[in-house]
């Protein structure tokens, strides 16, 4: 028997339900076999049906309740994903510690004290806009709203600093998960390469948010849009042998799907925002193509086929373990990402 709808407990229960009237069913049947011919046997039939109606609408109206009842009106929170048809609320775990936030620094890091101590906190698994980039106060400012919403707990990643001494971790304020809802509204990327175990949920919220436009994904994010269609085609993140050694050997390939445009003000930088290459004052053609590698060369700045080299001070620029290029237009807009597999 299937009961649509149900959750595996409710389904036992009503599946229950009906197994015990057909039990007594067949208890009195059985009975009245036994007395046949006599008015008991008459009695026990007539019994028989009336207990068996009853059970029976018992077990209806049992069954009905469970699915129409007090949960036939739900609303998913904002950070939860459909599973099963259940509501499942995507956040941290196990024991947290409390905190009180002093400042908030830009869209993914704060100060913060608690009965540790003062903190400084970097937000795990996302990267926001840098202080003077286009949207960092809009990131900045959601974060402030979020935290405001309530009782702020921090998960710390236990024996994990970032490279400026500051603690790594995830946040939930009341009951959003921050980290989570700064991706899902477009005020941040996700990170590729993280082991905090959202990993799914992180990509999964950053293709929805890109998907829709909002946020820094909005093609007016950071003011009027460019009329360009620069197109990252292919990323090459993992030549052959020591990537230190053979810097060349990484590059990124973009087309330029529109009408010629100027290279001047235009950005190629990796998800961590460390490595940035701005790109010369050169013309890409309809259709022609701009292969930028990471390290030194000599540029081709002609033709249909453009050859520019980055020549990064401290390649490789791609992480092996998984990374996103992002085309930055001349107001800092996201023109076009890549993602990279691990």
């Amino acid at each position: 028997m299937i009961l649509g709808g149900k959750t595996h407990d409710e389904q036992r229960l009503c599946v229950a339900h009906v197994d015990y009237y057909i039990g007594i069913r067949m208890l009195i049947v059985g009975h009245s076999a036994v007395t046949s011919g006599t008015d008991l046997a008459r009695n026990s039939t007539s019994l028989s049906y009336f207990i068996a109606l009853l059970v029976f609408g018992v077990t209806g109206v049992a069954c009905v309740n469970s699915e129409l009842g007090e949960g036939s009106v739900t609303t998913t929170p904002p950070t939860a994903v459909q599973n099963g048809g259940q509501a499942q609320i995507i956040r941290p775990t196990g024991e947290g510690l409390a905190i009180d936030v002093t400042r908030v620094s830009d869209g993914d890091s704060l100060r913060a004290t608690s009965s540790e101590g003062d903190l400084e906190i970097r937000l795990l698994g996302i990267n926001a806009p840098e202080r003077d980039d286009c949207f960092d106060d809009e990131a900045a400012g959601e974060l402030e709203s979020l935290l405001a919403a309530g009782d702020v707990t921090l998960y710390p990643w236990p024996g994990e600093t970032d490279q400026f001494g500051r603690q790594l971790g995830l946040l939930v304020a009341g009951d959003t998960f921050v980290n989570l809802s700064l991706i899902e509204t477009g005020h941040v990327v996700a990170r590729s390469q993280s082991d905090h175990g959202f990993d799914a949920e992180f990509e999964e919220a950053e293709r929805a948010a890109s998907s829709a436009g909002i946020g820094l994904w909005a093609a007016d994010a950071c003011g009027t849009p460019v009329d360009a269609q620069l197109v990252i085609v292919e990323v090459e993140d993992d030549p052959p042998g020591d990537d230190r050694q053979n810097p060349n050997g990484e590059w990124v390939l973009i087309e330029n799907q529109g009408a010629a445009v100027s290279l001047e003000g235009w950005v190629l930088r990796d998800e961590s925002t460390r490595h940035r290459y701005n790109f010369p004052t050169v013309d890409v053609g309809a259709r022609a193509t701009v292969q930028v590698h990471t390290g030194c060369g000599d540029n081709v700045t002609e033709g249909p086929s453009l050859v520019l080299f980055w020549c990064d001070p401290q390649p490789p620029v791609w992480n092996n373990g998984g990374d996103t290029a992002f085309l930055l237009d001349p107001n800092g807009a996201i023109a076009d990402s890549y993602n990279t597999e691990a």
